[in-house]
């Protein structure tokens, strides 16, 4: 074999035995951490009608979802602690409450409730909450 065929031949098998590290990508969002509650708009509905339409400012509340299963809320000088649990559909449970996660990223989310009276009465909040 000429040398040349050897030197290409074994830089060849060099080059072909080294492989890119894996791109780690970004780590996927989590509602674990502290958010600051922008806005809440509650809907309010009777007979299935909207009734009222009321936007409230998030006026410094803050949730803490915090890795031991709670949710530490803090707005108007009261701090409460809540457990929580999320379940692989989207849905998290604050004490029986269901909230649907919208539109959840690394620095935004929304929380939806439905709250039902009776048929035809019921409320809906939005909550949305920045990092």
């Amino acid at each position: 074999m000429k040398p040349t065929t050897l030197v290409t031949l074994a830089a060849l098998i060099i080059l072909s035995s080294c492989k890119k590290d894996p791109v780690k990508g970004e780590p996927a969002p989590s509602m674990k951490g502290k958010w600051n509650l922008e806005s809440t708009i509650i809907k309010s509905y009777e007979n299935s009608a909207l009734v009222t339409s009321i936007t409230e400012p998030g006026d410094g509340a803050i949730f803490d979802f915090q890795n031991n299963g709670s949710v530490v809320m803090s707005h108007d000088g009261v701090i409460e602690s809540h457990p929580y649990t999320i379940t692989s559909d989207s849905k998290l449970n604050i004490e029986g409450y269901i909230y649907e996660i919208r539109h959840l990223t690394a620095a935004s989310v929304t929380l939806f409730l439905r709250d039902e009276y009776s048929p035809g009465n019921y409320a809906e909040i939005e909550q949305s909450f920045k990092r």
